[in-house]
């Protein structure tokens, strides 16, 4: 694709499922690839498995949530308005942000739409959020990224 004075803006609404271990480990998975999810109880235990339709197996759930995400693009914007980018993704510590001023309001969103942190610049400090998804929003434009 060939971008002359535009940007990609708008991105498909993909319905998905984020699985949290109980390691603590986290995944996104396209609803569409997943085959079932098993309930399973055994001597007062109970436990969940997700199985994918190419016979992929996750174990061990402690959560699930089951929400939209961004994903790819799919038009350009020929307005000409700056896009926001946000750097490294996964992050550990801080989250660089493009494209933004140092008074612009960053906000960070878990994926329930709770409000965690409003910052203003062009970093934000995300080592004491716990591993997991969140979103980065910034004026109109949302971007998710991953706390490792």
């Amino acid at each position: 694709m060939m971008l002359v004075g535009g940007y990609l803006t708008a991105s498909a609404q993909i319905p998905s499922v984020v699985v949290i271990t109980s390691d603590g480990d986290e995944y996104e998975y396209r609803l569409a690839s997943v085959e079932e999810i098993l309930f399973e109880t055994n001597q007062g235990s109970s436990s969940m498995t997700l199985v994918g339709k190419d016979g992929f197996q996750v174990g061990g759930i402690q959560t699930l949530l089951f929400a939209t995400i961004q994903d790819v693009p799919t038009s350009i914007d020929e307005s000409g308005e700056a896009k926001v980018y946000a750097y490294p993704n996964p992050v550990v510590n801080t989250l660089n942000v493009l494209g933004v001023s140092d008074t612009e309001p960053l906000f960070v969103y878990d994926l329930s739409g709770k409000c965690l942190m409003t910052e203003r610049g062009n970093k934000v400090e995300v080592s004491n959020l716990t591993k997991g998804t969140y979103i980065l929003k910034v004026n109109n434009q949302c971007i998710k990224f991953i706390k490792k």
